[in-house]
């Protein structure tokens, strides 16, 4: 079965070793925009968002990962109580969602960006995925700033090495922090 990893970043900072080490753990990338484009620029092939779901993103972009497959592939439950519905519909499970959101009040504070420039990206999708993969911490990895790729990678080689446990507190700590900033 395959790996899917969602990644789609305001804060591109280390994006790409990431995005590289993921594939060579064999995730498949699903991306979105610049974020897509950062790794496609670095050999990185991804999956676009639209392609993966079946529907083009929306209104200039505001919205495209606020699908119905996107977010039942992070919320299925892994536990064998949703495996009818997952074949039936033939979800796509992700396992992994990297989000940094955009820093909207830094930037409004800075005065980088005019007040509708601000507003235009303001992350919407990106909150709601980290919600979703918070909730479903128990099976996937729940990455909210670059502070986290370490521990995502040290948790995945725990994981690989069967150290179930160790891997799932981790999991859980990065949820709380996903928690934290997206709001509970």
């Amino acid at each position: 079965m395959a790996k899917f990893a969602l990644i789609s970043v305001a804060d591109k900072t280390g994006i790409v070793e990431l995005a590289s080490n993921l594939v060579m753990l064999g995730y498949e990338i699903i991306s979105t925009g610049g974020t897509e484009g950062k790794l496609n620029a670095a050999g990185i092939t991804t999956i676009d968002i639209s392609t993966f779901t079946g529907i083009p993103e929306m209104l200039d972009g505001r919205v495209k990962t606020l699908n119905n497959w996107i977010y039942a592939g992070i919320l299925a439950k892994r536990d064998g109580s949703h495996d009818a519905e997952i074949d039936e519909l033939e979800l796509k499970l992700i396992d992994i969602v990297v989000v940094n959101l955009y820093p909207f009040e830094s930037t409004i504070a800075s005065g980088a960006a005019s007040h509708d420039e601000a507003l235009e990206n303001i992350d919407i999708g990106g909150v709601s995925l980290l919600r979703a993969s918070a909730k479903n911490y128990k099976s996937v990895w729940s990455v909210s700033s670059v502070a986290q790729y370490g521990q995502l990678m040290t948790g995945l080689e725990l994981q690989l090495d069967g150290l179930l446990d160790r891997a799932a507190k981790i999991r859980q700590e990065m949820a709380v922090e996903s928690f934290r900033l997206a709001g509970s």
